[in-house]
């Protein structure tokens, strides 16, 4: 008769530390099972060992477009009263300020100019080895939910995964995506059907190791589209375009207040999810990150993806699991430290240089990345109705407080960084940037250049 899985009072509770004379052997080795570690000190070692591997879970989070100052008790209080349960971190920054760029970090493990994904309309390259990859090696069962079209099969993230659940529910004005039950173009979801859709995954998996990765899309525009009116991106360059002044003042209040509308559909939606995490007996682990923020007026500009500003590459991170100490960590942390997190979960070994066990202390060290324009020079257009041309590479440094933008051209100091230190830095932040500009050179992936993607990337404001 199959063995029930041992069941702990909460999913995500801490461990209690091993080796007091209080802890029998027995109460020893089902903590260790509590905790998705096997006896030998591994969290059940790879696939092809004689032994049964350990019951275990795994989930991925991405919050597609969630600004860092949107995660606090008074807009999320039930995701955040969530996370106070593990280690939170206040200084997480994206690895590029755009979707497909960020997830081909975290699914890699490598930059942006190694991987060679650096803006939308990019295929992952088959021959990058992804996290789902290697957990499916490691006999994981690996399954994931996606809610908008950058993330569907064309573009090479469902690498690895056993199922991978890319059907879009929502229209919008100028999409090429085969059309929904209601005969419009679809390609994205919104929190209620894609947790719908990951807890109907849950309840599908079966394998005792179990991978699940889900995309929420709600923060990213159009604003407010919830049911009670919304703003797309096209009727926000109208306004300024044929009104400005105080209607462009009026629309930005409308745009903010539909932003946060976003944001509490999917606090309600991500609570619902991790509630039936915590309440499942099985050891799971929660990784929960944004891969990019967005600009809501600051600096006079709408959006994200052409910017590293604060707004748009500062986001949220927290990790929730067994023998995770409740904490709020101060360190800066990136990308690479998420896709690290998730092998250690798995006990996989990790890459020297690739991130770091979000879990484990932490040491200071630099947090890079970059963003770029898409295939031409972009102009964009600012709320004031100017516009601004923007071209080429751009790449960021966090350093200890420090914040440096730039390239091999110039840099420079960002949110209340010193001169004087950028001053003493210059030379080798130059240094630094050209360096990944050429670590670039001749690793472009492939675009998808496909009518459908074409017009999938102009309704949602990749391309033009």
């Amino acid at each position: 008769m199959p063995t029930s899985p041992v069941r702990v009072p909460c999913a995500f509770a801490p461990c209690q530390a091993l080796g007091h004379g209080s802890v029998t052997l027995a109460a020893s080795l089902v903590l260790l099972c509590a905790c998705g570690r096997a006896p030998g000190g591994d969290a059940g070692g790879d696939a092809g060992g004689d032994a049964p591997a350990t019951p275990q879970r795994i989930v991925l989070i991405s919050l597609d477009t969630l600004r860092a100052d949107r995660f606090t008790p008074e807009r999320m209080p039930r995701t955040v009263a969530r996370a106070r349960h593990g280690r939170r971190f206040t200084r997480h920054y994206a690895a590029t300020s755009t979707t497909q760029p960020t997830h081909a970090v975290v699914f890699t493990g490598l930059p942006p100019w190694e991987n060679g994904v650096t803006r939308n309309g990019q295929r992952l390259a088959p021959e990058r080895v992804t996290l789902a990859e290697r957990l499916h090696q490691a006999g994981f069962e690996t399954r994931a939910v996606v809610a908008s079209y950058p993330l569907s099969p064309p573009f090479g993230f469902d690498q690895g995964f056993d199922h991978y659940e890319a059907d879009f529910s929502r229209s919008r004005e100028g999409s090429a995506v085969p059309g929904n039950a209601q005969g419009g173009p679809s390609f994205y979801s919104l929190a209620p059907a894609v947790t719908a859709k990951a807890l109907a995954a849950l309840d599908a998996m079966h394998a005792p190791r179990q991978f699940l990765f889900v995309h929420y899309f709600d923060a990213h525009e159009p604003y407010g589209d919830d049911g009670a009116g919304s703003i797309s991106l096209a009727q926000i360059e109208r306004v300024i375009r044929e009104e400005g002044g105080e209607d462009v003042a009026a629309l930005l209040t409308e745009i903010l207040a539909g932003y946060d509308r976003d944001v509490a559909t999917l606090d309600r939606c991500l609570d619902r999810l991790l509630a039936r995490l915590e309440e499942d007996p099985l050891p799971t682990f929660v990784v929960v990150f944004a891969d990019h923020g967005e600009s809501l007026g600051e600096g006079g500009i709408i959006g994200h993806g052409k910017d590293l500003c604060a707004e748009q590459i500062r986001v949220p991170c927290f990790v929730l699991g067994p023998g995770v100490e409740p904490e709020q960590v101060e360190t800066p942390v990136g990308s690479l430290d998420v896709h690290a997190t998730v092998l250690a979960c798995a006990g996989l070994p990790e890459v020297p240089g690739r991130g770091r066990d979000l879990r484990a202390e932490l040491f200071p060290q630099p947090i890079s990345g970059m963003r770029r324009t898409f295939i031409r020079p972009y102009t964009d257009l600012c709320l004031d109705g100017e516009e601004r041309h923007l071209a080429g590479l751009r790449f960021y440094l966090v350093d200890g407080e420090d914040l440096f933008v730039g390239n091999a051209g110039a840099v420079e100091a960002m949110h209340g960084t010193p001169a004087e230190r950028l001053a003493l830095r210059a030379e080798d932040l130059r240094e630094r940037f050209g360096r990944y500009a050429a670590e670039l050179e001749g690793r472009d992936a492939r675009e998808v250049d496909d009518r459908m993607t074409r017009s999938a990337m102009r309704a949602l404001g990749y391309a033009r």
